[in-house]
């Protein structure tokens, strides 16, 4: 979720947008993240995200800009990335199994991979990638909704996983809610998401306490049981698994960097 990137930073940086109502199912949100990204030093921190997503980038190059539309998808662990020379980013969330509806693919042969979008979906995606190359951000997000709507029209969601996973509290508890052994449930996630199914929990616990870290006045104690965790030193676990640092060095990177944001109010 690009609002959680490099210590919360992301949110200074990106306008998140609802997706029209069907493409609700399957889309979490669009973002637009419209001028340079500065941060003071090192590189841009993307955290562990259980969910495939398309982006649009252009960066500045001398001579000649760099444009990508890229499928991508979940991630097990953080990326670190340069963004230094991006202008321009435009990109869809999607849910929990939408990569594997879209590509009809199971979502394991995507996981921490990314593809050119005319790679995966041929002139179509060539045909996208040069429209929103010329468009507005606000224009780019309508061609990027268009493209997802006519390839989910006639699919059906796993929506009993999406709420599944919202109160699940261990692989035990998911698994009791799908009606499933664990076998079926290993198989069910990896095709979905590309994850086991602790990973996946694991990876949505860690955005639950990110999130709750965002806010104001909460002790990392209490962020740790409202996130599900069982207790602190559990989450800060799957902090440097996941993130590559402990939650106070990933709260520093929001603090460090404060000063050079100039926010998109969100809309």
């Amino acid at each position: 979720m690009v609002w959680l990137d490099n210590g919360g930073c992301g949110r200074d940086y990106a306008r998140l947008l609802p997706p029209p109502p069907a493409l609700a199912p399957w889309v979490e949100h669009f973002w637009i993240q419209g001028e340079p990204i500065t941060i003071r030093e090192g590189p841009w921190r993307i955290v562990a995200d259980s969910c495939g997503h398309l982006v649009f980038s252009i960066e500045s190059h001398p001579g000649r800009d760099r444009i990508r539309c890229l499928l991508v998808g979940a991630r097990a662990v953080y990326e670190d990335i340069d963004v230094g020379r991006r202008v321009l980013t435009v990109g869809a969330r999607l849910r929990l199994g939408a990569l594997a509806h879209l590509t009809h693919s199971k979502a394991n042969g995507v996981m921490g991979r990314s593809f050119r979008l005319e790679d995966v979906f041929g002139a179509p995606g060539r045909s996208l990638a040069d429209r929103m190359s010329h468009a507005s951000a606000d224009r780019a997000v309508h061609d990027l909704s268009g493209f997802l709507d006519q390839r989910f029209s006639d699919r059906e969601p796993d929506l009993a996983m999406q709420r599944a996973l919202e109160s699940a509290r261990s692989v035990a508890s998911l698994a009791g809610s799908l009606n499933a052994s664990l076998r079926a449930l290993y198989d069910r996630t990896m095709e979905t998401a590309g994850l086991s199914p602790r990973r996946l929990l694991r990876i949505v616990r860690l955005h639950r306490a990110l999130h709750y870290a965002a806010g104001p006045g909460k002790r990392w104690v209490e962020i740790a049981c409202l996130a599900g965790f069982a207790d602190q030193a559990h989450m800060v676990r799957a902090f440097r698994a996941l993130l590559g640092e402990a939650p106070n060095e990933w709260r520093r990177r929001s603090v460090a960097d404060s000063f050079n944001t100039r926010a998109l109010s969100p809309r």
